[in-house]
């Protein structure tokens, strides 16, 4: 899955019969292959589910391979600030740090009851996520029939520059115009 123009997720669940190695294995060759046709680093998190990989993406930059087991998730979740977490914004995390979730494992050990009750089906899922249950699948179909694009990004430190702010906007832009552009897609208005 094309997840932005650097970043994707692909699931190699299966594939250790096929190829006769082990997942950690197959993820040495693909950041191997990588950095040797691209001639760049790479950074990989191979883990259960995408919020997992994601956060494992991020943890070893700038080129890492960090592997998270099922088993030892609760290990590695301890480790994780929740405002870390992907998903998880600004003023999620102030909601989260007022009900005591400080760590991505505050939040994994939380009961179903108490997610259900203080949060909506987003982090839901993201808790069903770092628990090891893949509820975020790829999405590997060719989008068609784009009828808008948006690009979002929280940017830190919060601040009143406006300077900064127009810099981070024309980012964003630039990046729905990247969007536009690979999807053959010309906008209306802006």
């Amino acid at each position: 899955e094309e997840y932005s123009i650097d970043e994707c997720f692909a699931d190699i669940s299966g594939l250790r019969r096929p190829l006769y190695m082990s997942y950690r294995t197959i993820a040495e060759h693909i950041k191997h292959d990588l950095e040797q046709e691209l001639g760049m680093t790479f950074t990989l998190g191979l883990a259960p589910t995408k919020v997992l990989a994601k956060l494992g993406s991020k943890w070893n930059k700038p080129s890492g391979l960090v592997i998270i087991p099922g088993t030892e998730l609760h290990l590695f979740l301890r480790k994780v600030p929740i405002q870390d977490v992907w998903g998880i914004g600004e003023q999620t995390t102030k909601h989260m740090q007022g009900l005591g979730i400080n760590t991505a494992f505050d939040l994994a050990r939380m009961e179903w009851n108490l997610v259900n009750g203080h949060f909506t089906k987003p982090h839901q899922e993201i808790w069903n996520e770092l628990r090891g249950n893949a509820r975020l699948l790829l999405e590997t179909e060719e989008k068609h029939g784009q009828q808008s694009i948006s690009k979002t990004k929280t940017f830190t430190p919060t601040t009143t520059d406006i300077n900064y702010i127009l810099a981070q906007l024309s980012k964003n832009t630039e990046n729905a115009c990247i969007k536009a552009r690979r999807h053959k897609l010309a906008a209306r208005r802006i």
